[in-house]
């Protein structure tokens, strides 16, 4: 069984267990790059870190109950008391299509349209009449939150369907020639299933989210309790944001924290 794959219960089960791995739980868009920085700690000091996704609001919530060490959080935590963030990446949210769709650009006030339920015709963005099929990700979901706040959504988002895991919004994607659905660029790079689009005419990579010249860009965090002493905890966190944990979230296609601020 893959470290990642802890029922979500054991966790909240384990934290008065003695001699036990550091728990971390949260965002499925973070699960890739934190099962990685997981093995590579595991490898490199011999101790082990297991990982459950479900979302950032349930790592948050975990984290908040005792039920984890450390909670991944694909949005700012701004508002949550009692913990501190570490930001450990910098991500963007790529706007993605089915490969036959030829629509070229969007731009913010169209995505609030469409998600908002304003716009519902590919024809209204200079492609060929058909239903746009919105596809997003669920109510607690730290991309959806991110999201929603980036294009000025207003209230929440209005979805045809809605996936609980990055993996599963893009197969839905992938399967509907006129859906239209968001996810972190670096999974939407895999592969030939889905089609990112530029947003304001700009695509996501290193250099466009580096200076902020694409619109939807984010920081992906570690939260701590407030006050966090558990040595274990501690020295995982400072691996992720230190030069080895860097180095690895770079290897994934990931950008790092270099020159981000400590924040």
């Amino acid at each position: 069984m893959k470290r990642w794959a802890i029922p979500f219960l054991v966790l909240l089960l384990l934290p008065g267990c003695a001699e036990r791995p550091v728990l971390v739980a949260g965002s499925s868009c973070m699960g890739r790059m934190m099962a990685a920085l997981a093995e590579g700690y595991a490898e490199r000091y011999g101790k082990a870190v297991e990982v459950q996704l479900g979302g950032t609001e349930l790592g948050l919530l975990a984290l908040g109950e005792g039920g984890c060490d450390l909670a991944s959080c694909s949005r700012d935590p701004e508002g949550y008391g009692g913990i501190d963030a570490f930001a450990v990446a910098v991500d963007a949210i790529a706007v993605v299509v089915h490969p036959s769709n030829p629509v070229v650009s969007v731009s913010l006030s169209e995505l609030r349209g469409i998600y908002a339920g304003e716009i519902t015709d590919w024809e209204e963005l200079g492609a060929s009449p058909a239903p746009i099929v919105v596809v997003g990700r669920e109510a607690g979901s730290g991309t959806r939150l991110a999201f929603e706040q980036a294009i000025g959504l207003k209230t929440s988002a209005r979805h045809a369907q809605e996936q609980n895991e990055t993996g599963l919004l893009r197969t839905a994607v992938s399967l509907c020639p006129g859906a239209i659905g968001y996810l972190s660029f670096d999974y939407a790079g895999e592969g030939t299933e889905v089609r990112s689009v530029p947003v304001e005419g700009t695509l996501p990579s290193e250099g466009t989210v580096r200076s902020r010249r694409y619109p939807l860009t984010r920081r992906l965090f570690l939260c701590a309790r407030r006050g966090e002493t558990r040595s274990e905890t501690l020295d995982f966190l400072s691996f992720c944001r230190g030069g080895e944990g860097q180095a690895l979230i770079r290897s994934l296609g990931i950008i790092g924290i270099d020159g981000e601020g400590s924040g």
